[in-house]
């Protein structure tokens, strides 16, 4: 099951980061410059897309952090976070 959800998520990964990048340049006013400036909101493009791709490429690769996720969902982050008072 956890290769499909990958493979899906590969395939999405385009769309679903423009869609991140259009919802954030609505709702987010930092993010309003990504709507009238085309070098910035092909910056954010990039940004969103990379970002996608490094989540679900496997440890080991250029920028995978999957093999971290079930720490993270585990509660070691949030724990650690918790301390500081983040």
């Amino acid at each position: 099951m956890g290769s499909h959800l990958f493979a899906e998520l590969a395939r999405r990964t385009l769309d679903d980061a423009r869609h991140e990048v259009e919802v954030y340049g609505q709702e987010i006013p930092e993010y309003r410059f990504v709507e009238h400036d085309g070098r910035r909101h092909a910056e954010a493009l990039d940004y969103a897309v990379w970002l996608r791709a490094c989540v679900i490429s496997p440890v080991g690769s250029a920028c995978g952090v999957r093999g971290h996720l079930p720490a993270v969902a585990g509660g070691a982050c949030q724990a650690s976070h918790a301390r500081p008072g983040i």
